[in-house]
């Protein structure tokens, strides 16, 4: 991870459960940013993505685990602290704590313009205002504390981990198996963006659930929350990742076009639009 972000994060929570039903975060912001004109558009841009992007995805089944059933009743909230700071909680049955490791993720790409990006646009156009007011993470966010995690009840599976800022694998229902002589990457693997992945499935896609789930996907792909926090800044294209559904002879196929992501963000969406159902996946580049 990006120094400049490492000594940003703080937290006396050493150990990290598999599972947890609750956190709290807490982000302090430089009195500069408090006290700039975009702070509130800002605020109200982070309660749109984290209610319609992320907790959407989490009642769908995102790092649920073996506790999809439960996921409906997860929650997340923003609230203002009177010092001009947030907080940040999540409030769930189980969820797998790969979901502190995305939101710690989110939160330096929501207040951070990727030098990559910020130079193709510059090159577009140099007078476009989103150009012209590039934002620095060091230049908005003093820290960033985990405040409180409680494991969830649930789950007797022992403490292992205490690197809040990996990806970590859970005991996903499906896994997906790779064709073309590859072995399946490892869950931080980056998946290349310049080719195309076919994911082949043998049990009907809940078209319905895919439909839901799809732009949530979408959104949190191009937020960054998959991609490691050293790859920040050399995140230029946001916006091209796409997904969809198409079929393919006796099987449905799922396509995903520039993913560029770590490969648990295609295991966790593969489990959430199989809806429980038995089958194989298999997964290679077109």
């Amino acid at each position: 991870m990006n120094e400049v972000y490492s000594g940003i994060f703080h937290s006396n929570i050493k150990q990290r459960p598999a599972y947890i039903e609750f956190f709290s975060l807490e982000i302090d912001y430089t009195d500069a940013w408090k006290n700039s004109s975009e702070f509130d558009e800002s605020l109200d841009s982070l309660k749109d993505w984290l209610k319609e992007d992320v907790q959407a995805c989490l009642r769908l089944g995102l790092f649920a685990g073996p506790y999809k059933e439960q996921a409906r009743q997860a929650r997340l909230s923003i609230s203002l602290l009177e010092n001009g700071n947030i907080r940040l909680e999540g409030k769930f049955v189980a969820v797998h704590s790969n979901i502190v490791v995305m939101l710690l993720r989110w939160i330096v790409n929501m207040h951070h313009t990727p030098k990559a990006l910020h130079e193709h646009l510059d090159a577009i156009d140099k007078e476009a205002a989103f150009v012209q007011s590039r934002k620095v993470f060091a230049d908005l966010v003093r820290s960033v504390r985990l405040v409180s995690v409680e494991p969830c009840m649930l789950n007797d599976q022992p403490v292992i981990w205490e690197d809040w800022f990996s990806y970590f694998p859970m005991n996903w229902p499906l896994r997906p198996i790779w064709i073309n002589g590859k072995q399946e990457p490892a869950v931080q693997d980056y998946l290349d963006d310049e080719q195309r992945l076919v994911v082949s499935i043998t049990f009907r896609i809940s078209i319905k659930i895919f439909l839901e789930v799809e732009w949530p996907f979408i959104a949190i792909c191009d937020s960054g929350a998959f991609r490691d926090l050293g790859d920040t800044d050399d995140n230029g294209h946001d916006g091209e990742f796409e997904v969809w559904v198409r079929e393919g002879g006796d099987n449905q196929e799922l396509i995903l076009d520039y993913c560029g992501i770590e490969y648990i963000g295609v295991i966790e969406l593969l489990n959430i639009i199989a809806n429980d159902q038995d089958g194989s996946i298999k997964i290679a580049y077109e």
